[in-house]
């Protein structure tokens, strides 16, 4: 029975939150109801991240990814995905920039993430300062920007996520085995990862 409130609950919750949502993320959360199981998992653990940087809900999921590291450190590897559900405009422009950071910089690609989400990174000029105040040169980003490679991050990212019938931001991803759709709060993450260890 508390199953099946939590799935109706989750299931209102989701339709409203997609109702709410704005013009720049108007694909972020699946409009369909259905039923999300997760199973507890134990640290160490990966989570995979769909994000679209033009999506409010992204943002929050951004925050609550920044708590979960501070939490957890070392045993919760991050892993973020630029995932544009509309194609142009700032979010694009953001994942492109996002892509190129973690094709030069890998190991700053999760402070960009969390810069853009922070500072409302969303113009050529305020990504490109963002980049170049994490470390990376002006021509370093602009040559990443520009090549064939971050195109093909960004078409291999939307290929898995049709693969793995992801059509939502966020999507979190937890051991390639868990699929999370929406912003949670951090007790939610937390029950999945506590109550396993």
């Amino acid at each position: 029975m508390k199953t099946l409130i939590m799935c109706i609950t989750l299931m209102f919750t989701l339709n409203l939150q997609a109702s709410e949502c704005g013009d720049d993320c108007d694909n972020c959360l699946n409009k369909e109801p259905f039923i999300e199981q997760v199973e507890k998992v134990s640290l160490p653990a990966e989570v995979t991240i769909y994000t679209d940087f033009g999506c409010h809900y992204c943002k929050t999921g951004a925050e609550v990814v920044a708590d979960l590291k501070k939490k957890y450190g070392e045993s919760l590897k991050v892993k973020v995905l630029a995932f544009p559900l509309n194609k142009g405009g700032s979010s694009e422009l953001a994942a492109k920039y996002y892509e190129s950071m973690r094709l030069i910089q890998p190991q700053k690609a999760l402070d960009f993430y969390h810069k853009i989400y922070k500072e409302g990174l969303k113009t050529e000029e305020s990504l490109t300062k963002g980049a170049v105040e994490l470390g990376v040169s002006f021509d370093e980003i602009q040559v990443a920007f520009n090549s064939v490679r971050v195109e093909h991050m960004l078409e291999e990212t939307r290929n898995n996520a049709a693969r793995l019938s992801i059509k939502a931001a966020p999507t979190f991803v937890i051991n390639d085995r868990h699929y999370i759709t929406g912003a949670r709060p951090m007790s939610y993450f937390e029950d999945i990862f506590e109550s396993a260890n």
